[in-house]
C-alpha cells in the first residue's frame, strides 16, 4: 500500500496509496516539473494522510490547503462495503476533476482535521499537482541535521522583512495576497527561526537564551518569489514587493541575519521536512490556539493563547509568545498558531493537559472556536456540541449510519453515546 499508482503530467495529477511518503510522492513529481504540498510532518509521513488531516503546509498560499487538493478517493467503509468518490468514481474519465455529476461525499473525510479513521479507511487518493519551476532534484547539500538547501537564483529569491507590530505584519500579508506575488507568504515567531535553524538541543537553548532571534527577527513577514514562467516574471514580483515594503514601512532583515537563517531552514517549506524539528528543544510540543480562518481572526486567535501561555508557564516553556500567522489562498484564509515547547515529563506533560482542557472550556464558553478542542475528538464533540447546534448529534447520526458496529476508530473521533 506504498506505492504511487500514476502520475499524470499532462493533467497534472497523481493517484497514491496510503504508505506512499511525503518524499517519495514529492521526489517524483519534482523530476515532472510539478510539485505537491507536503504537511509539516516530516519527509517520512503519509501524504495521502496529510491530505485528509489539516493539510498545513508552506505552499498552502498558492496551491490551498491539502482538502483542497483531493481529487477523489476509495473508501472502505466499516461493513467492507467500498466506496469510489470524486474523479475515482468514474472508469476510463481521468482523475484530474473533482467535482463533476452524482453525489460528492468527499467532505465526509476532508476537513480541518478530517474523520481521523472514524469512519473507514481510505485505500487510494487522487490528488492534484502543481507547477514546479525548481530543479528536478531538490537541491542539498549535506547532511542532516547541517543540511542547506540553495533553489536556483534565477528562478527563486527569498526575502524577509520586519514590522512594529504583529498587525502591521498581517495588513501587509493581505496586501501581498491581493497582488498574487510568489509561492509562499508566512509570518513565523523567533520560536521557529531557533528550532528550524539549530543543530542539536544545546544549540538551540544557547541560542535562545543570547536573544539573537528575538532580538534581530521578531514580527518578520517572509516570501519566496517564484519564477513560474521566466526570470522575468520573478524580476517582475521583486519590483512589486519592493514597492508595497515601502509603502507599508516595512524593515528588510540585514543580510548577516538572512544568511544565517534562509540557506539552512527557509526551502524546508517549500516540501515540509523540518517539522519534527518542534521535538528538539525539550521532547515534546503544544499549543493553544490555532485559528483557521481569515488572518485577522488568526492574529486575534495567537492573541488568546498568550493570554493562556502567561498564566500557565510553566509548564509552557520560553518561546517569546509564538505567533505564527501562515497565510493560504492568496491571503483569503489564513491560520494562526502559538506553539511552545514544553519538558517532556509525566509531571509536566499533566500539568500541560490540564492547561489545554481550561483553554478549551474557556473557548466554548466564549464560543471563540479556535482552540485544540476539535483534535481531542468525540470528548470535545460533546462538550461543544451545545454550543454549537447541537452539531455532535449530527456527527453521531453519520457514524451510526456509516459504522452501525462502532468498529472504526471507537469512540475518538465522534461520541458514540
Amino acid at each position: 500500500m506504498n506505492r504511487i499508482v500514476e502520475i499524470d503530467e499532462k493533467n497534472m495529477y497523481a493517484i497514491i496509496e496510503p504508505y506512499a511518503s511525503n518524499a517519495q510522492v514529492s521526489a517524483e513529481a519534482m523530476k515532472r516539473g510539478l510539485l505537491c504540498g507536503c504537511p509539516e510532518a516530516g519527509g517520512q509521513a503519509s501524504q495521502l494522510a496529510g491530505h485528509t488531516f489539516q493539510g498545513f503546509w508552506g505552499i498552502g498560499y498558492r496551491t490551498g490547503m491539502g482538502y483542497r487538493n483531493i481529487l477523489g478517493f476509495e473508501w472502505v467503509l466499516p461493513n467492507g462495503e467500498l466506496l469510489r468518490i470524486g474523479s475515482l468514481s468514474q472508469q476510463n474519465a481521468g482523475s484530474s476533476w473533482g467535482e463533476g455529476p452524482g453525489p460528492d461525499l468527499r467532505g465526509m473525510l476532508r476537513g480541518y482535521l478530517g474523520a481521523m479513521g472514524g469512519l473507514g479507511t481510505v485505500t487510494r487518493m487522487a490528488i492534484k499537482l502543481h507547477p514546479w519551476p525548481g530543479p528536478k532534484t531538490f537541491p542539498c547539500e549535506g547532511m542532516v541535521p547541517n543540511q542547506k538547501s540553495v533553489l536556483p537564483l534565477k528562478k527563486f529569491e527569498w526575502v524577509l522583512f520586519k514590522y512594529p507590530t504583529l498587525k502591521d505584519c498581517v495588513k501587509v500579508m493581505y496586501e501581498i495576497g491581493k497582488s498574487e506575488i510568489g509561492g509562499n507568504l508566512e509570518k513565523w515567531p523567533t520560536s521557529y527561526l531557533c528550532w528550524w535553524w539549530a543543530k542539536s538541543c544545546e544549540e538551540y537553548w544557547e541560542t535562545w537564551k543570547s536573544g539573537y532571534f528575538q532580538k534581530n527577527m521578531k514580527n518578520m513577514v517572509s516570501i519566496c518569489l517564484w519564477g513560474f514562467t521566466s526570470e522575468k516574471q520573478l524580476q517582475y514580483e521583486k519590483r512589486v514587493l519592493e514597492d508595497i515594503i515601502e509603502e507599508s514601512g516595512g524593515e528588510l532583515i540585514p543580510r548577516e541575519y538572512y544568511d544565517k537563517w534562509v540557506p539552512y531552514a527557509a526551502n524546508n517549506w517549500i516540501r515540509d521536512t523540518s517539522g519534527p524539528r518542534m521535538m528538539l528543544p525539550s521532547g515534546g510540543f503544544g499549543l493553544f490556539s490555532v485559528g483557521p480562518d481569515t488572518l485577522k481572526f488568526a492574529m486575534e486567535s495567537v492573541k488568546r493563547g498568550h493570554a493562556f501561555m502567561k498564566k500557565y508557564s510553566p509548564p509552557v516553556l520560553d518561546c517569546d509568545y509564538s505567533d505564527w500567522i501562515a497565510s493560504h489562498e492568496f491571503s483569503r484564509f489564513g491560520i494562526g498558531e502559538t506553539d511552545f515547547p514544553f519538558e517532556k515529563s509525566v509531571e509536566q506533560s499533566q500539568g500541560l493537559m490540564q492547561a489545554m482542557m481550561a483553554f478549551v472550556k474557556w473557548d466554548i464558553e466564549n464560543k471563540t472556536d479556535d482552540g485544540v478542542g476539535p483534535a481531542l475528538g468525540g470528548p470535545y464533540h460533546a462538550m461543544a456540541g451545545p454550543a454549537y447546534y447541537n452539531y455532535d448529534k449530527i456527527l453521531l447520526e453519520i457514524k451510526k449510519t456509516l459504522d452501525p458496529h462502532n468498529v472504526a476508530n471507537p469512540p475518538h473521533i465522534i461520541p458514540t453515546e
